[in-house]
């Protein structure tokens, strides 16, 4: 099989070449005879490869931004959620001690105003 004519399409991942498969001995981006050079095929062809592999590069870094901003948004979600309920927690045993506190003065007075 001549390199030369096949689809690097098929052999690119991420900018390296994928071991040939059976599957692949297909051609189906070959030029047709007369319709064209061979040298503006491959350029083309090659040039075509590339941008498809940038193209697929910078998808996958805009997934994995957008999976870190997902992440970071439900752990900052998360911390609001524990410091609210730190919060209540406080505001009650502030609630509670100040109950407490009147409680006791109440039965100060109480015991002090008895004959």
């Amino acid at each position: 099989m001549d390199y030369r004519r096949t689809n690097p399409l098929k052999y690119t991942f991420d900018g390296q070449l994928l071991p040939k498969s059976p599957a692949d001995d297909t051609n189906h981006c070959e030029p047709q005879r007369g319709q064209g050079s061979e040298s503006s095929y491959n350029s083309s062809t090659s040039t075509i490869a590339g941008l498809q592999v940038v193209a697929d590069s910078m998808l996958r870094m805009e997934l994995a931004q957008l999976e870190m901003m997902k992440k970071r948004e439900a752990d900052w979600l998360q911390a609001q959620l524990r410091r609210a309920r730190v919060e209540n927690e406080i505001a009650q045993m502030m609630l509670q001690t100040q109950s407490q506190i009147a409680s006791f003065v109440h039965h100060q007075k109480k015991n002090n105003t008895r004959p």
